[in-house]
């Protein structure tokens, strides 16, 4: 199958992408180019989404993926290139969109968080409000050939944003971290390489291009460990792993 994927380089890009290789699909990088020694041998054609999409249009493609889009602004130039040039489009969102608090149990058709698209980035707002307006976007150009995945918080190999590892790695060294005041919140992780696994899939039933909405995560949230429940956990591992 031939897969375009936009980005493709940075933590859930680059799974992505690796796992989609693995499951023998042909695969063309969209990006800026600013990582080319990552997938030496992966076509790239080399743009900015705002403004340098009509070479998109010279192919068609079975599906595309799209990490990279965050806002509007990004997904529409795009959106327009491709949309007399493939069966399917994957749009990976954020379980980010969905107004807060989100109730236990809620669904994928949990009211969603409504923001102006000017809204500045140092909004807290921003993230998800603005991956909201993006599938709105996507969806009134592709119709039926979106599916959008929206995952939870990603973890896992290549993660540059440190925000789980860092609280492993403070542990590990036998470090001082804050403790939050919330011990028994919940929170929902799912691994980088579960969520390119099931995207996968997603790219392989491209042929039965549907309008489709999922949110990806585990089957059961777990609590936030403590630092004493995380050290244990940590323990275990290290005693596992020096046998």
């Amino acid at each position: 199958m031939k897969v375009l994927a936009l980005g493709g380089t940075r933590f859930v890009g680059r799974g992505i992408v690796e796992a989609t290789l693995n499951a023998k699909h042909d695969v063309t990088l969209f990006n800026r180019g600013t990582d080319r020694a990552l997938f030496p041998a992966v076509p790239r054609i080399i743009g900015d989404r705002t403004k340098d999409t009509a070479t998109l249009a010279a192919q068609d493609w079975d599906c595309v993926v799209d990490v990279s889009g965050f806002r509007p602004s990004e997904v529409r130039p795009v959106a327009r290139a491709v949309h007399d040039h493939t069966q399917h489009y994957v749009y990976i969102s954020t379980v980010s969109v969905y107004e807060t608090p989100l109730p236990p149990g809620a669904g994928e058709d949990a009211a969603l968080m409504r923001v102006e698209a000017s809204i500045p980035d140092t909004d807290p707002r921003s993230y998800g409000g603005l991956k909201a307006l993006c599938e709105s976007a996507l969806r009134a150009s592709l119709g039926d050939r979106l599916t959008v995945l929206r995952p939870t918080v990603v973890v896992g190999p290549h993660d540059y944003t440190n925000r789980f590892t860092w609280w492993v790695q403070q542990i590990a060294r036998d470090g001082k971290l804050p403790v939050p005041d919330r011990l028994h919140q919940h929170v929902q992780l799912i691994d980088v390489r579960d969520l390119a696994a099931f995207v996968v899939r997603v790219v392989g039933r491209s042929e039965e291009r549907r309008a489709a909405l999922a949110a990806v995560l585990r089957t059961r949230p777990m609590p936030v460990p403590n630092p004493a429940q995380l050290r244990r956990q940590l323990d275990e591992v290290r005693g596992r792993r020096s046998r």
